[in-house]
C-alpha cells in the first residue's frame, strides 16, 4: 500500500466567464485485483461567485481531505458494476443459491441491471441514480418486477459493503412506484374446483385436488415421493422440492413440515399408489421416471381444462392461494400458516382472498346473530319492527 502522508492539495481557479475553484489531490484506490494504488484526482470545489476568497475555498478543501489525512479513508474500488457482478458476485454467490433463485437473478441482471449500471464505477453509483433507474423501470414494467430488480441491486451493494468495496448501500431509502394493481393471483371457489377436476383425467385431476387440499408449492408437489406419505399415521412429510429436474430442500426452514391427511386426501393418494411403489418413487412422474415439468402440465392439461369449464386460467400458485383462502375461512390463521409452511403470519394473510358470496353471507350473519335476534324474517316482518330493534321510534 502506498505510504500515507499529510496533504493540502493544490487549489486553483479555472474558467473565464464562469470561474470555479478546482482541487487536485492524491487518493488511494482499490484495483480490480485487490491491490491499493495512489492516483491523482481533480475535483471542482465550488463557484468563485459562491466562494469569493481563497480562504473560504481552502476551508472546503480541508473538509474534503480530512478523512484522507486522518487515515480513516477507505480506498474506493475502480471496478465497474459489470466487472464486480461478473468476476466477484456471481462466481462466489450463485453456488450458494437455489437453482430457481440463481436462474431468476441471472435474468434480472442480464435484462435490467447490467444494461443500466454495467459501465458505471461501482463506487460512484448514487442513490439518485438508483432512484432514476427504479422510476424508469416503473414506467414499463409491473411493480413486482421493479421491486425484484431493486432488491437484487441492494443485495449486490450489500455484498460489496461486506467485502470492503463500498461503505454505503445506494439502494437504501429508494422509493418504489405506488402499487395500484390488484393481487395478480386468484382463488377458486369449491364449486370452481369441482368444475375444473370434472374436465381433467388422471393423474391431473389428483394433482389439482392435492394442491388445493394441501397448499403444496409446485416444487414440493412434484418432488413428493411415496416414502413421504405415511398412510398409517395419515401424514405427508414435506422434505424436498424440485426445480428443472434437480432436487433440493424446500424453500425455507418453515417449509419443512408435516401435513395431516383427511379421508378424502388419503383416498386420492391410495388410488394413485401403484402396487409395487418403492419409497423413493415419485408420486407424479413421467414415463421415464423423471420429475414432471409443472409448466408443461399447466399448458397441456390444466389450462385447456379451465377453458372448457369457462374458468380463468389458474397456475400452481393460484391453487396454493385457494388452499390458504379455504383454510382461513374455517380455521385459525396460525393453522393455515403451519400447513402452508410460511415463516411469517402476514405472508399467509396475503394469500387469502374474499370469495364471491362471502360478504353477503357475512352481512346475513351479522343481522341474524347480532343485531336482529328478535326480528322475524322478511316475509314475517311488520312495518317499524326493524326500527324498533335498533331502538328507533
Amino acid at each position: 500500500m502506498a505510504r500515507r502522508r499529510y496533504q493540502r492539495g493544490c487549489l486553483f481557479l479555472r474558467g473565464r466567464k464562469r470561474k470555479v475553484w478546482v482541487l487536485r489531490f492524491r487518493e488511494d484506490v482499490m484495483l480490480p485485483d485487490g491491490q491499493i494504488a495512489r492516483v491523482n484526482r481533480s475535483e471542482v470545489i465550488g463557484l468563485l461567485a459562491d466562494l469569493p476568497t481563497r480562504r473560504m475555498a481552502q476551508r472546503l478543501v480541508e473538509s474534503r481531505l480530512r478523512a484522507i489525512n486522518l487515515g480513516i479513508y477507505r480506498p474506493k474500488t475502480t471496478l465497474t458494476f459489470r466487472e464486480f457482478v461478473e468476476t466477484q458476485w456471481q462466481p462466489n454467490l450463485f453456488p450458494t443459491f437455489k437453482r430457481s433463485t440463481a436462474k431468476g437473478y441471472a435474468h434480472v441482471l442480464r435484462k435490467h441491471l447490467i444494461p443500466y449500471f454495467g459501465g458505471q464505477n461501482l463506487a460512484e453509483i448514487s442513490r439518485q441514480m438508483v432512484q432514476g433507474f427504479v422510476a424508469q423501470l416503473g414506467q414499463r414494467l409491473a411493480p413486482k418486477t421493479v421491486s425484484l430488480a431493486k432488491n437484487l441491486l441492494s443485495k449486490v451493494f450489500s455484498t460489496a459493503i461486506e467485502w470492503d468495496y463500498l461503505e454505503n448501500n445506494p439502494a437504501t431509502g429508494v422509493r418504489l412506484p405506488t402499487i395500484i394493481t390488484q393481487n395478480e393471483h386468484i382463488a377458486l371457489t369449491p364449486e370452481q374446483i369441482r368444475q375444473l377436476v370434472a374436465e381433467l383425467s388422471e393423474p391431473y385431476k389428483s394433482m389439482v385436488l392435492i394442491a388445493a387440499l394441501t397448499g403444496l408449492r409446485r416444487g414440493e408437489l412434484f418432488a413428493l415421493r411415496w416414502g413421504a406419505v405415511d398412510f398409517e399415521r395419515k401424514l405427508i412429510a414435506v422434505r424436498e422440492s424440485v426445480y428443472d429436474g434437480q432436487f433440493n430442500a424446500p424453500k425455507t426452514r418453515s417449509s419443512v413440515r408435516t401435513i395431516p391427511m383427511g379421508e378424502a386426501l388419503e383416498g386420492i393418494l391410495l388410488r394413485l399408489r401403484p402396487e409395487n411403489a418403492a419409497t423413493s418413487d415419485l408420486v407424479f412422474t413421467s414415463q421415464s421416471g423423471t420429475p414432471l415439468r409443472p409448466e408443461n402440465v399447466l399448458k397441456r392439461h390444466i389450462h385447456p381444462a379451465c377453458e372448457r369449464a369457462g374458468l380463468p386460467k389458474v397456475g400452481w400458485h393460484d391453487l396454493r392461494h385457494t388452499s390458504a383462502t379455504l383454510l382461513h375461512a374455517s380455521e385459525p390463521l396460525r393453522v393455515a400458516q403451519r400447513i402452508l409452511g410460511h415463516s411469517d403470519l402476514q405472508t399467509t394473510l396475503g394469500y387469502t382472498h374474499v370469495l364471491p358470496g362471502w360478504q353477503r353471507e357475512a352481512m346475513s350473519r351479522l343481522e341474524d346473530r347480532i343485531l336482529f335476534l328478535n326480528v322475524p324474517k322478511l316475509e314475517e316482518k311488520r312495518p317499524g319492527q326493524i326500527g324498533q330493534a335498533l331502538g328507533n321510534p
